[in-house]
């Protein structure tokens, strides 16, 4: 599968899992699972942003994100993502866990992208 096609899909994949977790998992089984209802979204969150990005890059032929670019990228949205609220409002608080989480679902789109386009060269 091309980059272009394996950025899509991982895409696609995090928007769905998103909307499963929003409208299924969490009212379900959020109780049970407090993952779910806490930082299940902001790890497809860190997921989405850098799956999203690559299909874009990838459209423009420009070459795939390093870990580190990935990493990054999800830091400062994650940095945002937690900070900016704070500015509308008071009740709103920034958790460090957040942004773990967020790194963790930007690593974790790292290691399916390479693994699928990796089986491109070999």
């Amino acid at each position: 599968m091309s980059r272009r096609n394996t950025a899509l899909a991982l895409t696609l994949f995090s928007v769905a899992l998103g909307a499963l977790n929003q409208f299924l998992f969490k009212p379900f089984w959020g109780q049970a699972f407090p993952f779910l209802a806490w930082y299940a979204n902001d790890v497809i969150a860190g997921f989405f942003l850098p799956a999203f990005t690559q299909f874009l890059l990838a459209r423009g032929h420009f070459p795939p994100l390093s870990l580190s670019a990935t990493l990054l990228l999800v830091l400062g949205a994650g940095t945002v993502w937690e900070l900016l609220p704070q500015l509308w409002s008071s009740s709103a608080v920034a958790d460090p866990w957040d942004m773990a989480a967020y790194l963790a679902g930007g690593a974790l789109f790292h290691l399916l992208f390479r693994f699928f386009t990796s089986k491109d060269k070999a």
